[in-house]
């Protein structure tokens, strides 16, 4: 079973990736932040996601949980809003892809 991430505020992003998601029988997992970093974490490692659509204000939890090496099965992050080239390089610096939403989107649109 594919999965995928949704770590962020309701955006027109957010359902788009979702819809995304439904259209390519991949599940959707959605985290919250009400859920605390050890619960993120749980179920980042138990659905072993790798790739995640998150807003900017998350990079920094996730790239610290990816660096302390509690969650080993991430690699991509998609940011769903911009970020600043600071917030980039601290998810680039723990080993993770980052990657833009509207990057992907034009990509996915010049070669379906």
């Amino acid at each position: 079973m594919r999965m995928i991430g949704i770590y962020g505020k309701n955006s027109e992003e957010w359902i788009i990736t979702d819809l995304a998601c439904l259209c390519s029988d991949i599940t959707s997992v959605t985290l919250y932040d009400t859920l605390g970093a050890e619960a993120t974490e749980y179920i980042i490692n138990q659905c072993e996601l790798k790739t995640i659509f998150c807003t900017s204000d998350k990079i920094e939890s996730l790239a610290k949980s990816k660096k302390e090496e509690k969650v080993p099965s991430l690699v991509n992050l998609v940011l769903m809003d911009a970020a600043s080239v600071s917030d980039i390089e601290v998810g680039i610096e723990a080993g993770l892809r980052v990657f833009n939403f509207s990057s992907l989107i034009s990509s996915g649109i010049s070669s379906p």
